[in-house]
């Protein structure tokens, strides 16, 4: 043990060092423990000495304390004592000459702060017109609803407020209306007076509504679920619009699935987008194909599309991606509007839902995009089976006609500028394909941006259903991956058939060997698919 442990034993240690020590080493700790023991003696006497001079200090400075006083006399501190009393009076004469006017005060502040409430009761009918002309309507019901307890307390006695009560209860009872029929038709339930799929019964109001008689259409997917965030914050008051929380989110989300329909491509419905990537032309296939060239694209600072914003060029700024950010968008507005217990499975499966139906679309429409900027020929589109499914027969069919459609070209202009113009050719489908490359890397990072976000506790989706979205966005790059590799196997197979078999076929004409059907069948070994 150290010397300095609370455990240590001297006579133990003593007996110890001596029986295992040698003479050397005890002379040293003998020599050592001396000077230990000078060194601490001194040290005692220096505090003993600096002590000591402290008391003496203090013990001067108490005996002149007491000198000074006795000095001063009784004089001064009657002195003192006097001036302390007349400070008290002093203060308690301006307390009580002062309680009268701070008791105004507080009164005038009091009226002032009833006068303010009494002002903004009087101005409320305009601060609900305003706040509805801004698109702040759930800060409308809430200013109402603030209101309500002194109208309801004093419109009896007075005939201003009762005007002011009725005022604004036609008003609010309009805004519920409006809006009701607002989301409605932005859902595509108002049509013929019907509540789309529940069955309710719709308006006839004609206000608000746009040149074909429908609302005006939503400005932002937040305009979809302030509307909504409101009718749930009236439903059970006298404004009731007769919609429950479930319904609200239905139709919430049913109209931010139109808004997001428009954004994938406003000139082309989704069915038209499904028979175009299934090879299957629709009602509007000529606009479809027009209307790619011109995608909406990632909106600016400013909302606007703009392809630039977030530096895409070329095939990748072709793709929807603002799509996404709707979809991310609208599900982040669900949980804020919609807040309610995490284990309400009713609502996470309908915003799944949503999730998974509009991502669907917006699938089939980038798979249409990249397969026809695939293909450089005008070939003819593949069936459905072979674009939705695995794809190797699709690869296949389409890699033939493209050989046949080579071969052709080939029979009918036989001239070197024409090998030329394949090669070129086959440039111009590398640098297309690496565009393709570009863009389905752009792609799977957005998708797997959105992905992540889906996942956080504030839109509260499974993980399982942000990640098959990825898997999704895999499965595309993988097929169309697999379709590049066979083309490009079929055109080698072409070459060799071209080089080898060809000048083989051509030697053994020239040799004069085979008969004249033999020679045909060998010539036209150019013209003849390989898989043929």
């Amino acid at each position: 043990h150290a010397l300095d442990s609370p455990s240590f034993h001297p006579p133990s240690h003593t007996l110890s060092h001596i029986a295992h020590s040698s003479i050397h080493t005890l002379l040293e700790t003998n020599e050592r423990l001396a000077l230990d023991i000078r060194t601490l003696d001194s040290t005692m006497q220096t505090l003993v000495y600096e002590n000591y001079s402290k008391f003496i200090d203090a013990t001067d400075a108490i005996r002149s304390i007491g000198t000074n006083v006795t000095t001063a006399g009784n004089d001064g501190l009657d002195r003192l004592t006097s001036a302390m009393e007349r400070i008290k009076e002093s203060s308690t004469r301006a307390e009580r000459l002062l309680k009268e006017s701070r008791e105004a005060v507080a009164e005038k502040l009091r009226v002032q702060r009833l006068l303010a409430r009494l002002d903004a009761l009087l101005c409320l009918p305009n601060t609900l017109r305003g706040l509805i002309e801004k698109g702040k309507f759930r800060m409308a019901v809430q200013s109402h609803a603030s209101a309500t307890q002194i109208l309801g307390r004093h419109s009896k006695g007075f005939e201003s407020l009762r005007s002011i009560e009725s005022e604004c209860a036609l008003i609010l009872g309009e805004m519920s209306g409006d809006l009701k029929r607002r989301l409605l038709g932005w859902s595509g339930g108002a049509g013929g007076g019907a509540f789309g799929a529940y069955g309710m019964v719709g308006f006839s109001h004609d206000e608000g509504l746009g040149e074909e008689g429908g609302p005006l259409p939503p400005r932002s997917i937040a305009e979809i679920f302030e509307c909504a965030g409101t009718l749930l914050m009236l439903h059970g008051t006298a404004f009731s619009p007769e919609l429950d929380r479930s319904q609200c989110q239905k139709l919430a989300l049913s109209a931010c699935g139109q808004f997001l329909k428009e954004r994938l491509d406003p000139t082309t419905s989704s069915s038209n987008l499904a028979s175009e990537a299934s090879g299957t032309p629709g009602k509007n296939a000529t606009s479809t194909a027009s209307s790619v060239e011109t995608l909406p694209q990632r909106t600016g600072k400013d909302g606007n599309s703009d392809p630039k914003a977030s530096g895409l060029e070329g095939i990748a700024a072709e793709l929807p991606l603002s799509f996404l950010d709707g979809i991310l968008e609208s599900s982040t507005l669900f949980g804020v509007s919609f807040p309610g217990d995490p284990s309400d499975l009713a609502s996470r499966e309908l915003l799944g839902n949503f999730v998974k139906e509009n991502f669907d679309k917006f699938i089939i429409h980038v798979k249409t995009i990249l397969i026809r900027r695939s293909e450089p020929f005008a070939s003819p589109a593949p069936a459905e089976d072979e674009t939705v499914g695995d794809g190797n027969a699709a690869i296949a069919a389409n890699s033939n006609t493209n050989h046949h459609y080579r071969k052709h070209k080939h029979d009918e202009t036989k001239d070197t500028s024409h090998d030329r113009d394949e090669e070129e050719q086959e440039s111009k489908e590398d640098a297309n394909f690496l565009q393709i490359s570009l863009a389905l890397a752009h792609l799977l990072r957005s998708v797997r941006e959105l992905a992540s976000g889906l996942a956080l506790p504030e839109v509260g989706l499974d993980v399982s259903l942000a990640s098959t979205l990825v898997d999704q966005t895999v499965e595309l790059t993988e097929m169309l991956v697999r379709r590049r590799v066979v083309v490009k196997f079929y055109g080698l197979r072409e070459v060799v058939v071209k080089e080898c078999l060809g000048s083989l076929v051509r030697e053994v004409v020239k040799s004069g060997h085979g008969s004249e059907k033999e020679t045909k069948e060998e010539n036209d070994v150019d013209a003849t698919s390989p898989g043929n």
